[in-house]
């Protein structure tokens, strides 16, 4: 009785949402409810006049499912494969600035003023076997990288303050995708081949020491281990005493920790591991090896059950 009643509601709200003359209340076991419309959902209201309601039927019911994040890989990120890019043979950057369609090489160096901005856009930074392939390490302002492409570093990717990466593609570094120092966001970014030919790395996709201030979401890290050509450690690292940093929505693939955070330099709690998405059998030890005072939560495998630090 219980699901034919559930049933009925189901139908009722559908009809309600595709009539001309919208459906503006229901009767249900001679109870009536108020159908209130709200954004994309419908709600059931028990209106004041009412003096009994079902048990079995809650006050409000969400009839609209959540939409399953996008998973960044080579395919939606990064550069399109149509776009030519120009080589960047003399370049100075201008506060303010936006740059499109450029090919750097070598490490490039960006330190701005304080409220001052410089966007990249269908970019490729090709570090060509230098340590980092952008440095901004004291920079006061914001570097904005997106849609970009990075590679070909022997240290990492990014290394310094200031930084915005997203909806890019970090591959071939052999160390780190990211050194964050403060006030930096990496978000939806696909990292892969991390410890590129380099047999003693110890690549994690973000690793930070003694950082503030840093957003990690919605990223793909795709480190499976023991692949031909990369040697990783985690998807992310964090030690020394950071705070303010918040890991969350990721894809983690690999790693011999997932995760590894020790520990949060403000007293905690300032470090979040929250809602990512880990793959089971991918790491060595397990998911997460954290601090007692880091946050973990609603972290789940690729089938979306609950998982916790231990599991692998």
């Amino acid at each position: 009785m219980k699901l034919a009643r559930l049933f009925t509601v189901a139908l009722l709200l559908l009809a309600s949402m595709l009539l001309a003359d919208p459906i503006t209340q229901v009767t249900i076991d001679n109870v009536t409810y108020d159908v209130v419309p709200n954004a994309d959902l419908l709600v059931l209201r028990v209106p004041s006049r009412a003096t009994t309601q079902p048990a079995t039927l809650p006050t409000t019911r969400l009839v609209a499912a959540a939409t399953k994040p996008v998973r960044p890989d080579a395919t939606n990120v990064g550069i399109a494969s149509t776009l030519s890019l120009t080589p960047a043979v003399t370049f100075a950057i201008k506060p303010g600035a936006t740059y499109d369609g450029l090919a750097f090489t070598g490490t490039k160096t960006f330190r701005l003023a304080k409220g001052d901005t410089v966007t990249f856009r269908h970019c490729r930074f090709d570090a060509d076997g230098n340590a980092f392939a952008v440095r901004c390490d004291d920079n006061l302002g914001t570097i904005v990288i997106d849609h970009c492409e990075l590679l070909n570093a022997t240290a990492a990717a990014v290394y310094g303050d200031g930084f915005e990466v997203t909806n890019s593609v970090i591959r071939h570094i052999g160390g780190d995708g990211f050194k964050p120092g403060s006030n930096a966001l990496i978000a939806g970014n696909y990292i892969t081949e991390l410890g590129w030919n380099a047999p003693t790395a110890h690549a994690d996709g973000v690793q930070i020491s003694g950082g503030s201030d840093i957003r990690i979401v919605g990223n793909y890290f795709d480190m499976p281990r023991n692949v031909a050509g990369t040697k990783s450690n985690a998807c992310f690292f964090l030690q020394g005493a950071s705070s303010n940093v918040t890991f969350e929505g990721n894809f983690c693939r690999g790693g011999n920790y997932a995760v590894h955070a020790w520990a949060d330099g403000a007293g905690g709690p300032t470090i979040r591991i929250a809602g990512n998405t880990f793959y089971a059998g991918s790491s060595q030890y397990g998911f997460g090896n954290l601090a007692p005072d880091v946050v973990w939560s609603a972290n789940v495998n690729e089938l979306g059950k609950l998982v916790s630090k231990s599991d692998k």
